[in-house]
């Protein structure tokens, strides 16, 4: 909006039309239900999506966590071979008497006892003697085959008696065994390595079980004739029993599988009755008559084995929604990769959730109702509400006009917001002269109490009145103060052009000594008239202090921000706002400011040696990022000296300098900002390049060239009024 326009009177603008369409009272009637259905169906859909995304979610988690599990108790079974195959290993190196059977016995039962899983120890050899000890029904039994030379191949089994003795207990003149022959014997020798069979039914046991083996010759000659092979062969009965201990913790049924669909575990529930005449085989989903079994291996995705669980996908089977999935699980020592499944309940998950979100369906369903009933109040009340912001729009119409025509000083670009309000580049409307404008428009204390804002326009009356009785040209100036009709404060300052040292150093670098000395003593000596008549800034920091170009000059320093100063006399709530809280900036707040001491200007002095460090490192004092460990740094810590901290060498002068006005006790620091700016003009700077007028301009001209300042016909403009003030 341009200013001919906010100028035009609300009487030349119209009447304001009847609504009409859409922001007619009927149509709001039609239109908020209807919203509130399309809200409704929008955030149930929502909803349901989120449900879904929760269940698979949670469904991935509990899943993984059980595989994990199974893949664990798997493992730690299957891991026994290890074990087991280094013991046979040794013993067979050692040439043991193997026509002893008794102490064979008792040495394949020493290795084998106490291992979970572990069906059969055994060791073969090349002559075709068998020699195992074999663990069914609870019991250990030594099982003994060789072959004859007239090709019979005769088989003992005998038990153990207490004393670990053998007893036999039934003899087989041919059974037809030749461990030769059998897998794992081939591929352990033909492999020359440790091998692991496919699943199988064992030759006379009966029973289905996996087979790890490997060959053993001398460790001394490894072209000397083999020992034997030496297996170990587990019970796939056994891992059936550590699914079903998972599947009691988390409530899932589990199993396991081959890529070919060949069931290796499952629970004992799932076992198909047993075959009438006693034959064994290895079972696949066809053999086990479970509807849900079916389900999975028909919705199954493509199997993958790498050793991570893929997606969770849904399966139905018996009427009964399961979230499924699959995970490899390759058998530690070479082993083929098998496949872990699991099954969890839809309902076990997610029952509760199902049940709430009925409820809110139902909520929903009454909230349209009680919806109807608010659009009728709302169009009923909607023409007195229309009427009422065509009068409010009219008043603030002539309000903006009446600005407008009042105003001495002319907005023509913001240049700063800040918690205390807005920073405008402002025109003289007489003297055409550029100006800062610093305002708090009365809307911005809409939000506080009638305390905060009390406290909001002392401080800004205080920060007006302390500043334009400091005269100082290194303390920036003010023009005028007050108050405007529509409760906006303000008062006008000098325009700096110019960078504060915060960003100086940000966008430029660290200073050079000389140069820190010239800003310093330019600080002081505007402290040195606030400190005169008996004011603290308390807010001395990188940010408040700024360079500018003043006429010819450059490199001229202005203290701003007297908006927390205070006497110097001590008070008991002295340095606290009204909740009792410290006041200022952590960053450069002196130890007696943080701890709620009195205060005299050698706590400003703490403050300008924490900006000075920061001018010749580049970095704070201290650092920690919580408000309280910063003051407590303050009030505690010793600061690294800022030549070990910028990590180059300063003049030791400036530095004892500086260090002097961080130090705790405030005795110990200058003892006022005059004798300070006395030992800055005085430090010498050996060593350091000057910093003169030459180089002051040069640096001025390369970084911060002279600027063209806006003019009120650069664009649509503001109008700020000073002429009706309430001193």
């Amino acid at each position: 909006m341009t200013a001919n326009d906010a100028a035009q009177p609300a009487s030349t603008r119209g009447p304001t039309s009847a609504p009409t369409g859409l922001s007619s009272p009927v149509a709001m009637m039609l239109i908020i239900p209807l919203l509130v259905l399309a809200s409704g169906l929008a955030v149930g859909w929502i909803t349901r999506l989120a449900l879904h995304r929760s269940v698979m979610a949670t469904a991935e988690t509990a899943l993984s966590q059980s595989t994990d599990r199974t893949r664990r108790e798997i493992d730690d079974c299957l891991e026994q071979a290890t074990p087991v195959l280094s013991a046979l290993r040794a013993w067979a190196r050692s040439q043991p008497d193997l026509e002893n059977h008794t102490t064979v016995a008792r040495t394949l039962l020493a290795i084998a006892h106490g291992r979970p899983g572990v069906a059969i120890v055994s060791i073969s050899t090349p002559a075709g003697a068998f020699h195992a000890v074999e663990h069914r029904n609870h019991e250990w039994t030594y099982v003994h085959t060789a072959v004859a030379p007239d090709g019979s191949t005769p088989r003992t089994v005998s038990s153990f008696t207490i004393d670990r003795t053998l007893a036999p207990e039934r003899q087989q003149d041919n059974s037809g065994f030749d461990p030769r022959q059998r897998p794992y014997y081939l591929d352990a020798t033909r492999n020359r390595g440790r091998v692991w069979t496919d699943p199988c039914v064992f030759f006379n046991s009966g029973f289905t079980g996996i087979t790890c083996a490997e060959p053993v010759s001398h460790p001394a000659d490894a072209s000397a004739p083999l020992v034997g092979v030496v297996a170990v062969d587990f019970d796939l009965e056994s891992l059936g029993a550590v699914l079903e201990q998972v599947d009691t913790q988390f409530g899932s049924r589990s199993f396991l599988f081959t890529a070919e669909r060949v069931l290796v575990g499952l629970p004992k529930a799932w076992h198909p009755p047993a075959d009438p005449t006693g034959a064994r085989h290895l079972l696949t989903v066809s053999d086990v008559k479970q509807p849900l079994l079916n389900a999975y291996f028909t919705a199954l995705p493509t199997l993958s084995r790498q050793d991570q669980p893929q997606e969770p996908f849904r399966v139905v089977g018996g009427g009964i929604e399961q979230i499924a999935a699959v995970s490899a699980c390759p058998i530690p020592g070479n082993g083929p990769t098998w496949y872990v499944g699991m099954m969890l309940p839809r309902d076990t998950l997610m029952g509760d959730a199902d049940r709430h979100l009925n409820l809110s369906l139902f909520i929903g369903l009454l909230v349209l109702a009680l919806s109807t009933a608010v659009a009728w109040w709302f169009a009923r009340h909607l023409s007195r509400s229309r009427n009422e912001a065509a009068h409010a729009r009219a008043r603030a119409q002539e309000a903006e006009a009446s600005l407008h025509d009042l105003g001495s000083y002319q907005l023509v670009k913001l240049l700063g917001k800040g918690g205390m309000g807005e920073v405008w580049l402002a025109q003289h409307r007489m003297l055409a002269c550029p100006a800062a404008i610093k305002l708090i428009k009365a809307e911005t204390m809409e939000g506080h109490d009638a305390e905060r804002r009390g406290e909001i326009r002392k401080r800004f009356t205080t920060e007006a009145r302390i500043t334009a009785n400091l005269r100082s040209r290194n303390t920036i100036e003010l023009y005028d103060y007050g108050i405007t009709d529509d409760g906006t404060f303000y008062y006008v300052m000098e325009l700096l052009e110019g960078i504060d040292l915060y960003d100086l150093v940000a966008k430029h670098g660290r200073l050079g000594p000389a140069r820190v000395v010239h800003l310093l003593v330019q600080a002081c000596n505007s402290l040195a008239e606030a400190h005169d008549r008996g004011l603290v800034h308390r807010d001395i920091k990188p940010e408040n202090l700024f360079i500018s170009r003043r006429a010819d000059e450059v490199d001229v320093l202005k203290i701003l921000d007297f908006g927390i100063v205070r006497m110097q006399e001590p008070t008991k709530d002295m340095a606290r706002t009204r909740h009792g809280l410290v006041q200022g900036t952590p960053a450069t707040m002196s130890p007696e400011q943080a701890t709620d001491q009195p205060l005299d200007g050698r706590s400003d002095l703490y403050s300008l040696g924490c900006v000075a460090y920061w001018l010749l490192t580049g970095q704070a004092v201290f650092t920690s990022e919580n408000q309280m460990e910063l003051l407590n740094d303050h009030v505690q810590r010793e600061p690294i000296p800022p030549s070990e901290r910028g990590g180059r060498p300063l003049p030791p002068a400036l530095e004892a300098i500086v260090m002097s006005c961080l130090a705790k006790n405030p005795e110990k620091r200058p003892r006022d900002a005059r004798a300070l700016a006395h030992h800055l003009r005085t430090a010498d700077l050996a060593g350091s390049d000057a910093w003169d007028d030459t180089r002051m301009r040069l640096w001025w001209e390369q970084h911060l060239p002279p600027q063209s300042l806006p003019t009120p016909n650069d664009g649509a403009t503001q109008v700020f009024s000073p002429k009706t003030l309430a001193r």
